[in-house]
């Protein structure tokens, strides 16, 4: 168990650097998140998305799920460089890391190379590695604050296979990753029976939806509603409850590429009783009057939603995508009517700059006794 009152869950995106305009710094990502912890506050987990490693061509991996050491035999890790930047030269406990779906063969696909993400070229990152005969692999990723002999392992889940059929796994193979967002896939970690407290035990699941090429951020309600990819994310949704037991409290975060009260966001909370923790800097909301502070969670009956045809940076609201600026990263409850659940969103120091750490700023869902 680790002792304290207070318990962190962190999600943070590490933006892949698998395109050349993101400038992404995993090491300086960890330090941001480091830096606006409070004193005392006793972390548990960290998940990533879009993390990525490479490994000699030899070793190519096969599972959905693989436990990962710092054995030196990785050319590039982010989940290396972000503790480095968390943790400094000393980390104060022990810590266990996984990556799911590592199904990043497809990154020596021809098309990912030459017309990756509609048009824009791999990063000279990626490709300097498949040049090194090096297999770069990319996933969603956790940390995990253990005792030494800790022996829980979580369960990597697919969430979306390779290809461009999304709702298929049927014979999905990494070279029908096609260099574009429409073919690529996505993945879930969850860990079972989680000590939280000493009375409390949690699942807890990283997660990162679908994002359809084709698929608007700001619109109408109708046009968002209607959109290709809101579909798809609610069958992962599905897929990942399905691994979830339904009498153990459930703790979600990631990025779900939906904005708040869209409808998948929705499906999640009226279909498997989960209540979205927001952060407590939103803004007074006009037809209740209250301000929805760190105590309160959201759902459908009593909460206005942002003007879905404005970004949320242009109604006050809190965001967390960086170039859209809105809020598409979130944490999700279910069986916490017990306890407290606060959630901040984390700014970046140079969001402005062209070497931001990242796309996305960081959430933090802290969780302490009432």
């Amino acid at each position: 168990m680790i002792c304290g009152n207070r318990k962190n869950i962190v999600f943070a995106n590490c933006a892949g650097a698998a395109r050349n305009e993101e400038m992404s710094d995993p090491q300086k990502l960890g330090t941001e998140i480091i830096k606006a912890l409070n004193t005392g506050d006793i972390i548990v987990a960290i998940g990533l998305s879009e993390v990525l490693i490479s490994r000699k061509k030899y070793e190519h991996l096969t599972k959905k799920l693989e436990i990962l050491h710092n054995d030196n035999k990785y050319f590039t890790n982010d989940i290396e460089k972000f503790e480095k930047g968390f943790f400094g030269n000393k980390k104060p406990f022990k810590t266990k890391y996984y990556l799911s779906h590592l199904n990043s063969y497809e990154h020596r696909h021809p098309e990912a190379l030459n017309n990756k993400w509609n048009g824009k070229k791999a990063s000279q990152r990626i490709v300097k590695e498949i040049q090194l005969c090096h297999t770069v692999y990319q996933g969603t990723a956790a940390l995990l604050n253990t005792n030494p002999n800790d022996t829980l392992i979580p369960e990597g889940i697919q969430l979306r296979p390779s290809g461009l059929n999304p709702l298929s796994n049927i014979n999905d193979d990494p070279l029908k990753y096609l260099g574009n967002r429409d073919s690529e896939p996505r993945s879930a970690i969850l860990f079972r029976n989680l000590e939280l407290f000493n009375n409390l035990h949690v699942n807890l699941a990283f997660c990162q939806l679908e994002t359809n090429s084709k698929d608007p951020r700001v619109a109408s309600k109708n046009l968002l509603d209607n959109s290709i990819g809101t579909n798809h994310r609610i069958e992962q949704i599905k897929l990942l409850c399905s691994k979830l037991d339904l009498d153990t409290p459930t703790i979600i975060m990631g990025d779900f590429n939906a904005r708040p009260g869209s409808i998948e966001l929705d499906y999640l909370c009226n279909e498997y009783g989960f209540l979205q923790v927001l952060p407590d800097d939103l803004p007074v909301i006009s037809k209740t009057g209250h301000l929805w502070g760190k105590k309160y969670t959201f759902n459908k009956k009593n909460i206005d939603r942002p003007n879905y045809e404005q970004t949320e940076q242009a109604q006050g609201w809190p965001y967390s995508h960086l170039k859209h600026k809105i809020l598409i990263d979130h944490a999700f409850v279910r069986g916490f009517e017990n306890w407290n659940c606060e959630l901040r969103i984390i700014n970046l120091s140079d969001e402005g700059s062209n070497n931001r750490v990242s796309d996305h700023r960081p959430i933090i869902l802290t969780v302490t006794r009432n």
